[in-house]
């Protein structure tokens, strides 16, 4: 509806609430399903699932709209791969979904669906072959010969990004970069990158893309959880 359209006297109507968030408390500091193991096991997820009903409760009473439909866009980041703790996360975050007093009112979107799987293996070999300092990873033989034919680059670039000032050899930092580019991505693979991607993993890797998806997602679970109650 348009600003002009919209009338004062007939009011509004609060059609649904999205969800969406949630990388913060996957990495929080949730206690572990078993204590003996410590860091070894799996987290125990089960406090989000306690407060994102309360969240439901909470924000259907301050609008008070009893049967507000809520529709939660479980964590994608990671994709359809995810790891131990991400698989914990999802389906803490969607157990709401599955309490009596939410049935047809409360819905789940799965949004690693919406994940881009190609810029998330990129993303990867970035990390793995070592791109970036302080992330980079003994993943096996997978990366191994790329890892070996980056070193040196690496290296020199390293040396350069620790000068300050008048010392620091912008032009040369550039031509170095480059260089490591065209070892970790082909030329199709860094035009991919370039019209998809522009943040890192647990923002979706700012894909338009993914977010777009997202959205509509969400606005359809809402839609027909509204067709239902007609």
């Amino acid at each position: 509806m348009s600003a002009q359209a919209y009338c004062a006297h007939d009011g509004y109507e609060i059609a649904g609430f999205a969800w969406f968030q949630g990388f913060n408390d996957l990495v929080g500091p949730y206690p572990p399903i078993d204590p003996k193991l410590g860091k070894k096991s799996g987290k125990d997820y089960s406090e989000y699932s306690r407060l994102l009903a309360c969240l439901i409760r909470d924000v259907r009473k301050d609008l008070s709209v009893p049967k507000l439909p809520f529709a939660i866009g479980v964590l994608g980041v990671g994709g359809i791969n995810a790891k131990e703790n991400t698989d914990l996360f999802r389906k803490a975050m969607a157990a709401p979904a599955g309490m009596e007093e939410f049935k047809g009112n409360v819905a789940n979107v799965m949004t690693a669906d919406f994940w881009d799987e190609k810029l998330g293996e990129l993303e990867e070999r970035k990390d793995a072959a070592g791109m970036k300092k302080g992330k980079r990873k003994d993943t096996g033989d997978k990366y191994a010969a790329l890892r070996e034919k980056m070193a040196p680059l690496q290296k020199e670039l390293d040396i350069l990004d620790e000068q300050k000032g008048k010392d620091r050899n912008k032009a040369k930092i550039d031509e170095l970069s480059k260089r490591i580019q065209d070892i970790l991505y082909t030329p199709e693979e860094q035009d991919y990158i370039a019209k998809n991607k522009s943040n890192q993993g647990y923002h979706y890797m700012g894909s338009a893309k993914t977010y777009s998806r997202v959205g509509e997602a969400l606005a359809k679970a809402i839609v027909e959880m509204n067709r239902k109650k007609e």
